[in-house]
């Protein structure tokens, strides 16, 4: 999948005109794509159904590439339903994260065993996990899904849908 992909808030009642917002989880989110893509390998490690999520993101994946070369002003957008369910999930992935390291990034309890056995997990010399082969400290991806959660509940909150760029 494509990572490098932003969100940004869109209005489809105001024409796109945003300067009434000023939230403060910011008007975009710089590479969402790779947050979720790592968000939902981490959750399906930990037992998360992200299948809906998963399927969603491929559509995402699937229109960005398609549309990549379109000349036309066609927005590329996750409606209403599409920002509620990957907020459930991402949802799902923090509290079950929550269980699986702790305030340092260190494995703990059953589900931190299940994460420090994936191929998928590597550990630093400290001992905190890491997506193998990006260096993605577990950490680091949980800020970023909180803040994530909190844009997805900003966009729900006063009817923003999310534009794909």
């Amino acid at each position: 999948m494509t990572y490098f992909y932003s969100l940004i808030l869109y209005s489809p009642k105001t024409n796109n005109d945003l300067s009434f917002a000023l939230p403060d989880v910011g008007l975009e989110v710089k590479e969402a794509g790779r947050v979720m893509n790592y968000g939902l390998l981490v959750g399906e490690l930990l037992g998360v159904d992200t299948a809906k999520a998963t399927e969603l993101l491929m559509e995402v994946e699937h229109m960005t590439m398609f549309l990549a070369d379109d000349d036309s002003e066609t927005p590329k957008l996750l409606l209403d339903a599409d920002i509620a369910e990957l907020l459930n999930v991402f949802l799902q992935t923090l509290a079950a994260l929550k269980d699986a390291i702790d305030e340092q990034g260190f494995p703990i309890g059953p589900r931190g065993h299940t994460l420090a056995s994936s191929a998928h997990m590597q550990r630093s010399e400290d001992g905190r996990l890491y997506i193998a082969g990006e260096y993605r400290d577990l950490l680091e991806l949980r800020s970023d899904i909180i803040h994530l959660c909190q844009f997805f509940q900003f966009a729900i909150d006063h009817g923003f849908w999310l534009k794909i760029e």
